[in-house]
């Protein structure tokens, strides 16, 4: 999932700052204009990179100015996919704050929850959880979190998921 702003990605330099942590340049192209909805060639927002880089402030800043939470980027991943997927669980609860959707579908069809399950992180599943995240959901291999979650060996967050409904039994 590389996040690289040189070729063949394209990138404003609202991203290129996202992705270094430059706070104080992104509060100066934010400041001078930059659209903090402007998507680079992959169709992400600076809020994906910030996400992708575990930058809190960042994000905070770019919600601040608006942003859109839910964005998709090219493979329809959110931010709170990505904040997921890298295992911060701040970014996902300031993202949920400003109304980020638990169950937002990637084009695998996967969820944040998906992801979390897969990097083993018991308090984002948690949090996802107590959000409203569908515990059984398929992903396009027909897979639920469960299944990804014994597949990598997370004990702890089998016993979560099976303590909130997950089906045990579910088909792959």
């Amino acid at each position: 999932m590389g996040f690289s702003c040189g070729k063949p990605a394209k990138c404003t330099a609202l991203h290129v700052a996202a992705r270094k942590g430059n706070l104080e340049i992104c509060q100066l192209l934010v400041s001078k204009g930059a659209t903090v909805d402007a998507l680079d060639s992959e169709n992400r927002t600076a809020l994906h990179v910030a996400a992708l880089e575990g930058n809190l402030e960042m994000c905070q800043l770019l919600v601040s100015k608006g942003v859109t939470v839910d964005a998709l980027d090219s493979i329809n991943r959110t931010a709170l996919h990505v904040a997921a997927l890298e295992g911060n669980l701040e970014i996902c609860q300031l993202l949920f704050s400003k109304g980020a959707t638990v169950d937002a579908l990637d084009s695998k069809n996967r969820t944040a929850l998906h992801f979390a399950a897969f990097n083993g992180n018991v308090e984002i599943c948690q949090l996802l959880i107590s959000k409203g995240a569908t515990v059984d959901a398929l992903d396009f291999e027909n897979w639920t979190a469960l299944q990804i979650a014994v597949s990598e060996g997370y004990l702890e967050i089998c016993q979560l998921l099976v303590s909130k409904g997950a089906t045990v039994d579910a088909l792959d």
